[in-house]
């Protein structure tokens, strides 16, 4: 059974993550996830629906060995090239944080992560993000605004670990402020690779099924990059996002555009001119992202 190129299951192969991959070849197959633990189960290997299903959804990743057997058989089951699923598990394995589908030169994030726990990662459902950024009358970005909502998978999660990247390896990174409904932890920047990491305690244990909300800035203490492009990279499932840009009333860009990506080496698809109304800001929303980037481009002319 081949793979037809240009569908989704090519690209989902091609550019991950994993849980976007097994999706694809089960929608391909027409399998139910009843008959692949059947199917997987007549060759002695024993992973339940349930768990079936937390992989295509990105809540859980496949780590142990037993269960990296399981992926190995599901390349068979389903028809897929040996190593196109087990492939794209590889990264998570290495960092168990870090999706290298989403960022490159990513080895000095490793080595700041070490020691933080970023296991919250996994025991949260993002429900809603919304990023807003400024730029000033310089056409530089002055400052951003987050605003999370999230939702507890298990009982016991207290803390978050946010990754910020700077557009300019070697520029200026950012520093965290108006940090609120939850307590800044520890926060690691590396002006080399640009990358900035915080810990984000909230105010108390969640318990399965509680929510939380978290708000915080992203400021430039000196020099700030020059506006050219902003996004957004989803590792996880997203319910609901919105990126906002806004710009100075007497200095705006002669064209923005919307667009998303499957990967950081992918090209970009979806892309859309957006209008610099009176207001001088544009705005993207997409709902239930699953993986990948979603970004805005802006042209000075």
């Amino acid at each position: 059974m081949g793979i037809t190129p240009g569908s989704e299951l090519e690209r989902a192969l091609r550019h991950g993550p994993f849980s976007r991959a097994l999706r694809a070849a089960i929608a391909a197959r027409g399998q139910s996830l009843d008959r692949i633990h059947r199917r997987l189960a007549a060759h002695g290997v024993q992973v339940s629906p349930t768990t079936l299903s937390y992989w295509q959804r990105g809540k859980s990743v496949p780590k142990h060995d037993e269960s990296m057997a399981a992926v190995k058989l599901l390349e068979q089951l389903l028809s897929v090239p040996e190593h196109s699923l087990t492939g794209l598990l590889r990264p998570w394995v290495k960092t168990d944080f870090i999706d290298r589908q989403l960022w490159s030169n990513v080895d000095s994030l490793a080595v700041m992560l070490e020691g933080m726990d970023t296991s919250g990662a996994d025991q949260l459902v993002r429900l809603a993000v919304h990023d807003h950024y400024q730029v000033d009358a310089d056409m530089r970005e002055r400052a951003g605004w987050t605003r999370s909502v999230f939702r507890a998978l298990s009982d016991g999660v207290d803390r978050l670990v946010t990754v910020f990247r700077s557009d300019d390896e070697g520029g200026p990174v950012p520093a965290l402020s108006d940090v609120r409904f939850c307590t800044l932890g520890r926060v690691l920047r590396d002006r080399e690779s640009g990358f900035l990491a915080a810990e984000l305690l909230f105010d108390h244990m969640l318990n399965a099924g509680e929510t939380v909300v978290i708000e915080f800035s992203t400021v430039y203490e000196d020099e700030a990059p020059p506006a050219r492009n902003f996004d957004r990279r989803f590792g996880h499932p997203v319910g609901h996002y919105v990126l906002q840009v806004s710009f100075d009333p007497q200095v705006v860009p002669s064209r923005c555009f919307s667009y998303s990506r499957d990967a950081d080496d992918a090209p970009q698809r979806d892309r859309r001119e957006l209008t610099v109304g009176a207001s001088a800001s544009v705005h993207l929303v997409a709902n239930n992202v699953t993986h990948g980037i979603c970004g805005i481009d802006i042209d000075w002319g």
